[in-house]
Protein backbone atom coordinates (compact mmCIF):
# COMPACT_ATOMS: atom_id res chain seq x y z
CA UNK A 1 0.00 0.00 0.00
CA UNK A 2 1.60 3.27 -1.11
CA UNK A 3 0.59 6.88 -0.53
CA UNK A 4 2.19 9.82 -2.31
CA UNK A 5 1.87 13.29 -0.81
CA UNK A 6 2.51 16.34 -2.99
CA UNK A 7 2.71 19.75 -1.33
CA UNK A 8 1.88 22.73 -3.53
CA UNK A 9 1.78 26.40 -2.57
CA UNK A 10 -1.81 27.50 -3.05
CA UNK A 11 -3.65 30.71 -2.18
CA UNK A 12 -5.59 30.96 1.07
CA UNK A 13 -9.23 31.92 0.70
CA UNK A 14 -9.67 33.65 4.03
CA UNK A 15 -13.27 33.51 5.09
CA UNK A 16 -13.43 37.15 6.18
CA UNK A 17 -13.06 38.16 2.54
CA UNK A 18 -16.37 36.43 1.87
CA UNK A 19 -18.17 37.97 4.82
CA UNK A 20 -17.74 35.15 7.34
CA UNK A 21 -17.60 35.92 11.05
CA UNK A 22 -16.39 33.59 13.76
CA UNK A 23 -18.54 35.23 16.41
CA UNK A 24 -20.64 32.16 17.36
CA UNK A 25 -23.77 33.96 16.10
CA UNK A 26 -23.51 34.63 12.37
CA UNK A 27 -24.61 31.82 10.03
CA UNK A 28 -21.79 31.55 7.50
CA UNK A 29 -23.09 28.95 5.03
CA UNK A 30 -23.07 31.29 2.02
CA UNK A 31 -19.60 32.64 2.83
CA UNK A 32 -18.11 29.14 3.24
CA UNK A 33 -19.71 27.90 0.01
CA UNK A 34 -18.34 30.96 -1.82
CA UNK A 35 -14.86 30.37 -0.37
CA UNK A 36 -14.80 26.81 -1.71
CA UNK A 37 -16.17 28.02 -5.04
CA UNK A 38 -13.27 30.50 -5.24
CA UNK A 39 -10.80 27.71 -4.51
CA UNK A 40 -12.38 25.60 -7.25
CA UNK A 41 -12.18 28.47 -9.73
CA UNK A 42 -8.50 28.90 -8.88
CA UNK A 43 -7.98 25.15 -9.40
CA UNK A 44 -6.95 24.73 -5.78
CA UNK A 45 -6.56 26.58 -2.55
CA UNK A 46 -6.76 26.52 1.23
CA UNK A 47 -9.99 27.48 2.94
CA UNK A 48 -8.60 28.70 6.24
CA UNK A 49 -10.63 28.92 9.46
CA UNK A 50 -8.90 31.20 11.99
CA UNK A 51 -9.69 31.12 15.71
CA UNK A 52 -13.39 31.62 16.31
CA UNK A 53 -16.70 29.78 16.13
CA UNK A 54 -18.10 29.62 12.59
CA UNK A 55 -21.74 28.51 12.50
CA UNK A 56 -22.91 27.00 9.22
CA UNK A 57 -25.23 24.68 7.36
CA UNK A 58 -23.98 21.86 5.07
CA UNK A 59 -21.31 22.46 2.45
CA UNK A 60 -19.24 20.50 -0.09
CA UNK A 61 -15.49 20.15 -0.46
CA UNK A 62 -13.79 20.70 -3.84
CA UNK A 63 -10.78 19.08 -5.49
CA UNK A 64 -7.18 20.09 -4.82
CA UNK A 65 -8.23 22.01 -1.73
CA UNK A 66 -7.36 21.99 1.96
CA UNK A 67 -9.82 22.73 4.76
CA UNK A 68 -7.50 24.10 7.44
CA UNK A 69 -8.71 24.71 10.99
CA UNK A 70 -6.41 26.86 13.09
CA UNK A 71 -6.05 26.27 16.84
CA UNK A 72 -9.09 27.71 18.58
CA UNK A 73 -11.33 27.48 15.52
CA UNK A 74 -14.65 25.61 15.43
CA UNK A 75 -16.95 24.79 12.55
CA UNK A 76 -20.29 24.57 14.32
CA UNK A 77 -23.21 23.12 12.37
CA UNK A 78 -26.71 24.47 12.86
CA UNK A 79 -29.89 22.40 12.80
CA UNK A 80 -33.28 22.36 11.13
CA UNK A 81 -34.67 25.02 13.43
CA UNK A 82 -32.30 27.53 11.77
CA UNK A 83 -32.13 25.99 8.30
CA UNK A 84 -35.52 24.45 7.43
CA UNK A 85 -34.37 24.09 3.80
CA UNK A 86 -31.58 21.64 4.67
CA UNK A 87 -31.00 19.60 1.45
CA UNK A 88 -32.29 16.03 1.29
CA UNK A 89 -30.71 13.12 -0.58
CA UNK A 90 -32.84 11.84 -3.49
CA UNK A 91 -35.29 9.09 -2.64
CA UNK A 92 -37.00 7.42 -5.55
CA UNK A 93 -38.12 4.11 -6.99
CA UNK A 94 -35.32 2.22 -8.73
CA UNK A 95 -35.75 1.80 -12.48
CA UNK A 96 -33.36 1.04 -15.33
CA UNK A 97 -34.02 4.52 -16.74
CA UNK A 98 -33.09 6.12 -13.44
CA UNK A 99 -29.96 4.05 -13.02
CA UNK A 100 -28.85 3.98 -16.67
CA UNK A 101 -27.62 0.44 -16.14
CA UNK A 102 -29.10 -3.05 -15.94
CA UNK A 103 -27.87 -3.71 -12.42
CA UNK A 104 -26.80 -0.43 -10.84
CA UNK A 105 -25.25 -0.25 -7.40
CA UNK A 106 -26.41 2.56 -5.17
CA UNK A 107 -24.33 4.39 -2.59
CA UNK A 108 -26.97 4.12 0.12
CA UNK A 109 -30.13 2.13 0.65
CA UNK A 110 -32.81 3.22 3.04
CA UNK A 111 -36.54 3.12 3.52
CA UNK A 112 -36.91 6.90 3.59
CA UNK A 113 -35.17 10.14 2.71
CA UNK A 114 -31.99 11.26 4.47
CA UNK A 115 -30.68 14.75 5.11
CA UNK A 116 -27.44 15.34 3.24
CA UNK A 117 -24.18 15.12 5.15
CA UNK A 118 -22.71 18.06 7.05
CA UNK A 119 -19.56 17.99 4.92
CA UNK A 120 -19.78 16.21 1.57
CA UNK A 121 -17.72 15.56 -1.52
CA UNK A 122 -18.26 13.54 -4.68
CA UNK A 123 -15.80 12.60 -7.47
CA UNK A 124 -13.02 14.67 -5.92
CA UNK A 125 -9.24 14.29 -5.85
CA UNK A 126 -6.50 15.66 -3.59
CA UNK A 127 -8.67 16.83 -0.69
CA UNK A 128 -7.31 17.51 2.80
CA UNK A 129 -8.99 18.25 6.13
CA UNK A 130 -6.48 19.12 8.83
CA UNK A 131 -5.61 21.50 11.66
CA UNK A 132 -5.98 21.86 15.39
CA UNK A 133 -9.58 23.09 15.38
CA UNK A 134 -12.91 21.34 15.99
CA UNK A 135 -15.75 20.26 13.70
CA UNK A 136 -18.89 20.31 15.84
CA UNK A 137 -21.74 18.48 14.11
CA UNK A 138 -24.37 19.99 16.40
CA UNK A 139 -25.75 16.61 17.37
CA UNK A 140 -28.03 18.17 19.95
CA UNK A 141 -30.00 19.78 17.10
CA UNK A 142 -30.67 16.39 15.49
CA UNK A 143 -30.84 13.93 18.35
CA UNK A 144 -32.65 16.19 20.78
CA UNK A 145 -35.80 15.99 18.68
CA UNK A 146 -38.06 13.12 17.66
CA UNK A 147 -38.27 12.15 14.00
CA UNK A 148 -41.51 10.64 12.79
CA UNK A 149 -41.66 7.93 10.14
CA UNK A 150 -42.25 10.43 7.31
CA UNK A 151 -39.27 12.67 8.05
CA UNK A 152 -35.80 12.19 6.53
CA UNK A 153 -33.16 10.54 8.68
CA UNK A 154 -30.47 12.58 10.43
CA UNK A 155 -27.35 13.33 8.34
CA UNK A 156 -23.93 11.73 8.44
CA UNK A 157 -20.98 13.82 9.55
CA UNK A 158 -18.46 13.65 6.68
CA UNK A 159 -19.36 11.65 3.56
CA UNK A 160 -16.91 11.28 0.67
CA UNK A 161 -18.25 9.49 -2.42
CA UNK A 162 -16.38 8.28 -5.52
CA UNK A 163 -13.25 10.23 -4.61
CA UNK A 164 -9.77 9.27 -5.79
CA UNK A 165 -6.25 10.69 -6.02
CA UNK A 166 -5.63 11.46 -2.35
CA UNK A 167 -8.14 12.22 0.37
CA UNK A 168 -6.40 13.00 3.64
CA UNK A 169 -8.19 13.63 6.93
CA UNK A 170 -6.11 14.12 10.04
CA UNK A 171 -6.22 15.55 13.58
CA UNK A 172 -10.01 15.51 13.59
CA UNK A 173 -12.37 15.20 16.53
CA UNK A 174 -15.77 13.82 15.49
CA UNK A 175 -18.35 13.28 18.19
CA UNK A 176 -22.08 13.03 18.78
CA UNK A 177 -24.30 12.46 21.83
CA UNK A 178 -24.15 9.09 23.58
CA UNK A 179 -27.73 8.27 22.58
CA UNK A 180 -27.33 9.35 18.95
CA UNK A 181 -28.36 6.90 16.26
CA UNK A 182 -28.80 6.69 12.51
CA UNK A 183 -25.76 8.65 11.28
CA UNK A 184 -22.07 7.76 11.02
CA UNK A 185 -19.16 10.02 11.87
CA UNK A 186 -17.11 9.43 8.70
CA UNK A 187 -18.34 7.56 5.60
CA UNK A 188 -15.79 6.49 2.98
CA UNK A 189 -17.93 5.51 0.02
CA UNK A 190 -16.65 4.03 -3.28
CA UNK A 191 -13.41 5.98 -2.89
CA UNK A 192 -9.69 5.22 -3.20
CA UNK A 193 -6.42 6.45 -1.67
CA UNK A 194 -7.91 7.71 1.57
CA UNK A 195 -5.78 8.41 4.65
CA UNK A 196 -7.34 9.01 8.08
CA UNK A 197 -4.95 9.47 10.97
CA UNK A 198 -4.38 11.05 14.38
CA UNK A 199 -8.11 11.54 14.90
CA UNK A 200 -10.62 10.83 17.65
CA UNK A 201 -14.16 9.52 17.32
CA UNK A 202 -17.04 9.31 19.80
CA UNK A 203 -20.20 8.86 17.77
CA UNK A 204 -22.77 7.43 20.16
CA UNK A 205 -23.60 3.88 21.19
CA UNK A 206 -25.63 3.14 18.03
CA UNK A 207 -23.53 4.82 15.30
CA UNK A 208 -20.48 3.81 13.27
CA UNK A 209 -17.40 5.90 13.93
CA UNK A 210 -15.95 5.02 10.51
CA UNK A 211 -18.02 3.33 7.80
CA UNK A 212 -16.59 2.01 4.51
CA UNK A 213 -19.10 1.34 1.72
CA UNK A 214 -19.02 0.50 -1.99
CA UNK A 215 -22.51 0.18 -3.45
CA UNK A 216 -25.52 -2.06 -2.93
CA UNK A 217 -27.62 -3.88 -5.54
CA UNK A 218 -31.29 -2.91 -5.25
CA UNK A 219 -34.15 -5.09 -6.59
CA UNK A 220 -36.28 -3.27 -9.19
CA UNK A 221 -39.34 -1.74 -7.61
CA UNK A 222 -37.64 -1.01 -4.28
CA UNK A 223 -37.13 2.57 -3.20
CA UNK A 224 -33.63 3.86 -2.70
CA UNK A 225 -31.83 6.84 -1.19
CA UNK A 226 -28.60 8.01 -2.79
CA UNK A 227 -26.89 7.92 -6.17
CA UNK A 228 -25.57 5.29 -8.56
CA UNK A 229 -21.95 4.32 -7.93
CA UNK A 230 -19.65 2.01 -9.91
CA UNK A 231 -16.37 2.28 -7.97
CA UNK A 232 -14.86 0.08 -5.24
CA UNK A 233 -13.40 1.37 -2.01
CA UNK A 234 -9.69 0.58 -1.95
CA UNK A 235 -6.31 1.78 -0.73
CA UNK A 236 -7.66 3.10 2.58
CA UNK A 237 -5.32 3.57 5.55
CA UNK A 238 -6.61 4.42 9.05
CA UNK A 239 -3.86 4.85 11.62
CA UNK A 240 -3.25 6.26 15.09
CA UNK A 241 -6.94 6.95 15.66
CA UNK A 242 -8.88 6.58 18.91
CA UNK A 243 -12.51 5.46 18.98
CA UNK A 244 -13.89 6.11 22.43
CA UNK A 245 -17.53 5.34 21.80
CA UNK A 246 -19.78 3.90 19.12
CA UNK A 247 -19.78 0.84 16.88
CA UNK A 248 -16.18 1.52 15.87
CA UNK A 249 -15.55 0.40 12.28
CA UNK A 250 -18.18 -0.87 9.84
CA UNK A 251 -17.43 -2.53 6.48
CA UNK A 252 -20.63 -2.33 4.43
CA UNK A 253 -23.33 -3.26 4.43
CA UNK A 254 -23.12 -1.71 0.96
CA UNK A 255 -20.04 -3.33 -0.66
CA UNK A 256 -21.00 -4.92 -3.99
CA UNK A 257 -18.42 -2.85 -5.96
CA UNK A 258 -15.71 -4.36 -3.78
CA UNK A 259 -13.72 -3.29 -0.74
CA UNK A 260 -10.01 -4.15 -0.85
CA UNK A 261 -6.60 -3.14 0.44
CA UNK A 262 -7.91 -1.59 3.64
CA UNK A 263 -5.52 -1.26 6.59
CA UNK A 264 -6.23 -0.21 10.18
CA UNK A 265 -3.26 0.17 12.49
Amino acid sequence: MMFLFVCVDVPEDRLAEFGARGDAHTINTVAIVEAFAAAKAARGGTVYFPAGSFRTGPFDLVSNTTLLLDAGSTISFIGLHEDPDWPVLPFQEYSVTLAEAEEPLFSFYGDREMYRSLIGGQKLFDVFITGAGVIDGGGEHWYGRKFNATEPEAPNGIHILECKGMVKLERMLIQSPADARGASGLVIDSSSHVLVRDSRFATGDKDDAISIKAGLRIPPGDRVTGVVTKRPSEEVLVERCVIKQGRAISIGSEFRNGIKRILFR
